[in-house]
């Protein structure tokens, strides 16, 4: 899972850049326009982390219910609450590899995926690495982002190509990609060769 979490952390890191840190400091609540209740979580099953599902638990820590059930050779991941409480956006990932959006109702009930279907589940360039969703206020839509593109094998890590920011609604369709990062990541190499330039001269 390495290689493709060190994608997925250098997509984030990527668009982190391009928002900025307005919710750095901001403190933990609901989403946005919900109230407090259910917590979401992820909890894994085994030492190795390649069996994991969602579930919901009340703050006080009563109420555990195990909402997603992945088949073999997948891990579910990242849970975000809709507004209304009413359904949970997630990540479906195949082990040590790229991951998909899903949403589920909040029983674990009406399961879809959002992501586009990818025969196989391959890893980019052929098929896409959804991960970092999160519901927008309307409940309607998600935003994620999307790596896609050959993979930069550095030493200590990896980088994909194309990291961007997509919007969709809750059936993959009106589909639009509202953040591009391909001029932000040339920069992102640029200062890491100049990096290792420097660190060669000294």
């Amino acid at each position: 899972m390495a290689g493709s979490r060190h994608r997925r952390l250098a997509a984030a890191l990527v668009i982190g850049v391009a928002i900025g840190t307005a919710l750095a400091a901001a403190p933990s609540q609901a989403t946005y326009q919900g109230k407090n209740g259910l917590i979401a979580f992820r909890r894994y099953f085994d030492n190795a982390h390649h069996v994991s599902g969602i579930f919901t638990i009340n703050p006080d820590g009563t109420g555990q219910r195990q909402i997603t059930h992945p088949p073999k050779g997948f891990v579910d991941d990242q849970p975000d609450w809709s507004p209304d409480g009413s359904q949970i956006a997630f990540t479906r990932c195949v082990i040590d590899h790229l991951c998909s959006v899903y949403v589920a109702n909040a029983d674990g009930s009406g399961l879809k995926r959002v992501s586009p279907p990818c025969p196989g589940n391959t890893d980019p360039p052929k098929c896409a690495d959804d991960a970092n969703v999160t519901f927008l206020p309307d409940g309607k839509h998600v935003a994620f982002t999307r790596s896609t593109g050959n993979v930069k094998h550095w030493r200590d890590w990896d980088q994909i190509q194309h990291s961007d920011i997509v919007v969709t609604d809750l059936n993959g369709g009106d589909e639009r990609v509202v953040l591009r990062s391909g001029r932000i990541q040339r920069r992102l190499q640029l200062r890491l060769l100049r990096a290792r330039r420097q660190a060669l001269r000294v």
